[in-house]
């Protein structure tokens, strides 16, 4: 199995260079590592319920497909991430050296301008933005 990302996002491919969907793709490298589904969930730090609902169709946020990519298409061990830790001046200093617009940051992570200002204002991203955060932009 291969993982392309391209303007459609990330797209599974086969051995025989076919597009496999998400539940498909899930499933087959879940059982390619002999994983359970609860033994992924524990990987992934989610619900076996998440898994279980992936594998018959239900879509994953951007920040589990970015954790699924690194667990499963990354050279060596996985290990696990660590969510980025949230302060105000960490986000902000992150976003500048970036050299991002608080418009672009925001864009790049599917969130509202006013999501950002409330951060600022000392209010935490949820932990799936926290984790998008640190897929996105924090360097291993």
């Amino acid at each position: 199995m291969q993982l392309i990302e391209n303007h459609f996002g990330l797209v599974f491919i086969d051995d025989k260079d076919r597009v496999v969907s998400f539940p498909t793709a899930i499933k087959r490298l879940r059982k390619d590592r002999e994983l359970s589904q609860p033994g992924l969930a524990k990987l992934l730090s989610i619900t076996t319920g998440t898994v279980c609902g992936w594998e018959h169709g239900s879509p994953p946020t951007r920040a589990m497909l970015l954790l699924i990519k690194r667990v499963f298409f990354s050279e060596g061990e996985y290990a696990p991430v660590e969510p980025f830790v949230f302060s105000v001046k960490a986000i902000k200093e992150l976003r500048e050296s970036q050299g991002l617009t608080i418009a672009k940051f925001t864009h790049l992570l599917g969130v509202s301008t006013q999501a950002y200002e409330r951060w600022m204002d000392g209010h935490s991203p949820t932990k799936y933005i926290l984790l998008l955060i640190q897929l996105t932009f924090v360097k291993k």
